[in-house]
């Protein structure tokens, strides 16, 4: 017995030998299909997907102020009031555990001789404010002096002072988590701070 096999020819097709789609089975998929698309869309209407969003916390090649926006200068404690107890304070700044640390002082008056500026910092572990040294902290546990910043009187405005005129240092500071600068004289003194990982 031959089984016959009976193909439509749509007459409305291009090429020649085309075979007409089983229309209804295909109408019902692409519906099924457009109602499964909207049930989706509306299941996630207004719900905010997570975006990643890149920062620098803890490793930055280039100094990061710590103040901010390049350029701010940080907020500089009259005394060490504000360091006391065992637990973090509002004080200082976080270091982003970064391994560097940089500082730009300048006299902001132009009569006045500034009082030194010192660099205390803060860790987590040990709850506590302490002194960094002025020694590079990875190359000796040696007894040192306080990080102590001496900008002496300028006669000029900052706006007019040459680069001579501002004291630059660098610390290492793997490990502390805070840093807090301390100056008799605050308004005496722009202090910026930041810090790198490189």
């Amino acid at each position: 017995m031959t089984r016959l096999k009976i193909v439509v020819i749509s007459p409305n097709l291009r090429k020649k030998g085309d075979v007409q789609k089983n229309e209804p089975f295909e109408d019902a998929r692409k519906k099924r299909k457009n109602a499964e698309n909207r049930l989706f869309i509306n299941s996630f209407k207004g719900v905010k997907m997570s975006v990643h969003k890149h920062n620098s916390w803890g490793r930055t090649r280039g100094p990061k102020n710590l103040a901010g926006p390049n350029g701010t200068a940080i907020t500089v404690l009259a005394d060490t009031d504000d360091l006391l107890g065992i637990t973090a304070s509002t004080a200082g700044y976080n270091t982003e555990n970064q391994r560097f640390l940089h500082v730009l002082i300048e006299d902001a008056t132009t009569s006045d001789d500034p009082a030194v500026v010192t660099v205390f910092g803060y860790c987590h572990a040990f709850q506590r404010w302490f002194e960094i040294p002025e020694v590079n902290l990875s190359s000796t546990n040696t007894a040192a002096s306080a990080v102590s910043i001496d900008i002496g009187n300028i006669a000029r405005a900052p706006a007019l002072q040459v680069p001579s005129d501002r004291e630059y240092r660098i610390y290492h500071i793997v490990g502390v988590d805070k840093v807090s600068f301390v100056n008799g004289t605050p308004a005496q003194v722009n202090v910026f701070a930041a810090c790198s990982t490189f």
